[in-house]
């Protein structure tokens, strides 16, 4: 599978095979998981102390906005896919590392 294509362009274009299904559905599956699992443990705490309106509604909808790269992939040329999996990978990581390393203490308010 060249690197060049994408999923959307091979199925417009009628070249779409199984191997493509493969490639696309395992890129995709991934970063759909990446991006629950940071949904998950990176999500935002929203207290009742927080007075400002809409603040929880804001805090959901930032969680399901990661969920845009999977889109994003869809479109975009095998590459660029590969690309994006190991960015959103590599950031989950980084992400729990420096968590561990410097955990968010009491927020002063």
């Amino acid at each position: 599978m060249p690197l060049g294509a994408s999923l959307v362009g091979t199925m417009a274009g009628g070249t779409a095979t199984g191997a493509t299904a493969l490639v696309f559905g395992i890129l995709l599956l991934v970063i759909v998981v990446v991006a629950e699992v940071t949904r998950r443990v990176f999500r935002p705490v929203v207290g009742a102390s927080d007075a400002a309106p809409g603040v929880e509604a804001v805090a959901r909808m930032a969680g399901f906005l990661q969920f845009g790269t999977a889109v994003v992939a869809i479109f975009v040329p095998l590459a660029a896919a590969l690309y994006l999996v190991v960015t959103v990978t590599w950031t989950l990581v980084q992400r729990v590392v420096l968590r561990r390393r410097f955990p968010l203490g009491p927020v002063a308010g």
